[in-house]
């Protein structure tokens, strides 16, 4: 099993790219600037989290 890290996978892409890896069997971290704006995958749950952070300094 390998471990992927797919930037930008909380995006239309990315999110599809992310599920099918994660069917595969694959551990996958999302990572983004944004939370996803749909539930994680209830059928791959074990296999994909999302790290989501701003590099954005807050005012």
């Amino acid at each position: 099993m390998t471990t992927v890290t797919l930037p930008g996978g909380t995006d239309h892409v990315g999110s599809a790219i992310a599920r099918a890896a994660a069917g595969r069997g694959h551990e996958v971290t999302a990572a983004s600037r944004n939370a996803p704006a749909e539930p994680v995958d209830q059928h791959h749950r074990s296999r994909l989290s999302v790290a989501a952070s701003s590099t954005e300094q807050p005012r």
